[in-house]
């Protein structure tokens, strides 16, 4: 069980074993989980440990976005509330039609069932939930926790920050020690960093990343600086007609944990250079 104490009320899981980090936090007879990490028998034993240990039910599951890597170990939570900005569900319901559909899983499951064995079994036995309260801009548990949409990793990412500890759950806008995955069809490079510089602005106590070990402004300003630098070499590249394969081959990624993450790196550089070509072409 790999949940820790980050402060006060306030608990983690960041191993990085069940996909994107996951959070608890005591709130009065209640708790309150943030995502719920990708396998649903590994969040089980956090679940298990939660109700005994912390004294509380749980009866709040918020999404920071719509990664499966966050979102399918939320079966173990049925009996909660799941709560997620209107665009996330938007982009859930949108893959239930697509790479979430019972027939598309199934087919994944069988192809993993030697190489990834977890995998197979977990998807084997997936109940999905999406949000069954959305918000637009922010939405407010007792006063205490406020998310907040903020876009960029994808259109419905949010954050969650916990007061009066000050501290920020951010979901995937920010990797700690991981090349930041900015792949996804609805990212918006632009908005997520403007979202790492407003994030900046808040000094928060601690940051629980969506991926990496807690972390704090200086990590947010290395992965701004990174997105900056990218973005910037990427307009150059598209003005000298490159390739995003000639792009990458010419080492021309900034340097942010990038080995190990060539799917990561390539997907990333093929949807930036289809998100600004498109904006070139609108000019």
């Amino acid at each position: 069980m790999s949940l820790h104490k980050i402060k006060g009320r306030i608990w983690a899981d960041t191993s990085g074993h069940n996909g994107g980090n996951m959070g608890a936090v005591v709130l009065g007879s209640d708790i309150v989980m943030i995502d719920t990490g990708m396998y649903h028998t590994l969040t089980e034993p956090i679940k298990e440990f939660i109700v005994p240990n912390l004294g509380r039910g749980i009866s709040r599951v918020l999404f920071t976005h719509c990664h499966a890597d966050h979102v399918f170990g939320a079966q173990v939570f049925h009996h909660a509330e799941f709560i997620g900005s209107k665009l996330m569900k938007e982009l859930c319901l949108k893959s239930l039609d697509n790479e979430w559909s019972h027939e598309t899983l199934m087919q994944v499951a069988d192809q993993a069932k030697d190489e990834d064995p977890l995998l197979s079994e977990n998807l084997k036995s997936l109940d999905i939930h999406v949000p069954t309260i959305t918000f637009d801009h922010e939405y407010e548990v007792n006063h205490s926790i406020t998310m907040r949409l903020m876009g960029g990793h994808t259109a419905g990412s949010s954050i969650v920050i916990v007061e009066p500890e000050h501290v920020l759950f951010s979901g995937d806008l920010i990797f700690n020690q991981n090349f930041p995955f900015a792949g996804d069809p609805s990212c918006n490079p632009d908005q997520w960093i403007d979202s790492l510089r407003e994030i900046l602005t808040e000094d928060y106590s601690i940051i629980i990343p969506g991926h990496g070990p807690p972390c704090d402004n200086e990590t947010v300003q290395q992965l701004l600086d990174t997105l900056v630098l990218l973005r910037e070499r990427i307009l150059t590249a598209i003005d000298k007609k490159w390739s995003p394969s000639k792009f990458i081959n010419n080492d021309m990624v900034p340097e942010y944990y990038n080995d190990g993450n060539e799917m990561r790196i390539e997907r990333t550089v093929n949807h930036w250079f289809e998100f600004y070509k498109s904006q070139v072409g609108n000019r």
